[in-house]
């Protein structure tokens, strides 16, 4: 896929307690320009084990856009802001269009 390239753009995973929570931290990311874009969707259903009890709760799952060396400044702002105390925070490399690389480190810090 000749058109298609890895370009330092990351994608952020976090488990919010709400779809509220979810946006107000998808804002905060936006307004501070840590992130170009963020997509929740409204509920997914978590089973884990926390604390040595197993949990079944529904969560919204938040997807973040943004350049790689932005990774730990994100992670900052969610320790910060967001309500669990230890919430959850992968990072995914990505492959994208030259067009939205371009976008998402035109949106970004």
């Amino acid at each position: 896929m000749d058109s298609t390239v890895t370009a330092n753009i990351v994608e952020i995973v976090v488990t919010c307690p709400s779809p509220e929570s979810a946006s107000e931290l998808a804002e905060l990311l936006i307004q501070e320009r840590l992130a170009a874009c963020a997509q929740s969707i409204q509920q997914v259903m978590s089973i884990y084990r926390w604390e040595g009890r197993v949990e079944n709760e529904p969560e919204a799952r938040l997807a973040i856009h943004t350049s790689a060396r932005l990774v730990e400044e994100v992670r900052a702002a969610v320790d910060q802001f967001h309500p669990y105390d230890l919430p959850c925070f992968l990072v995914f490399d990505v492959r994208t269009s030259p067009g939205y690389a371009a976008w998402v480190a035109e949106e970004v810090k």
